[in-house]
């Protein structure tokens, strides 16, 4: 679209000639706000990475991260766990649309169980 739309030479104080901008009528544009973080790296669809996370109170979940299920960006939360009778410790994990950024207003002090949505960080 933009290389269709006529050129105009706009000269300025360091570049008196040969600079050329594009004439676009504004409805032909849409604002997009992208985060820092999505436009540095692109996650490769079903792949995700944990880190251990930096708590700061005991409920927060040990590690965080994002996974990329079938193009859809999900934040993930894991918490260790101690396996019953001595068996074989696990981490729990939670997942939430990456797109929904309510737990920063509402965040919920309580590790979440495997029928919570909700994810504290």
């Amino acid at each position: 679209m933009i290389t269709q739309c006529p050129l105009k030479e706009v000269p300025n104080v360091l570049v008196k000639s040969g600079e050329y901008f594009y004439i676009t009528q504004n409805r032909d544009w849409k604002l997009v706000k992208l985060k820092e973080k999505q436009m540095s790296f692109e996650r490769k669809v079903n792949t995700g990475s944990l880190f251990e996370n930096e708590k700061t109170n005991e409920n927060q979940p040990d590690f965080t991260g994002e996974v990329n299920i079938e193009g859809a960006l999900y934040r993930v939360a894991g918490w260790k766990n101690k396996g019953l009778d001595g068996k074989k410790d696990y981490i729990n994990l939670s997942l939430k649309d990456a797109t929904d950024e309510s737990w920063k207003t509402n965040p919920s002090s309580n590790v979440p169980t495997s029928s919570e949505d909700d994810l504290p960080f």
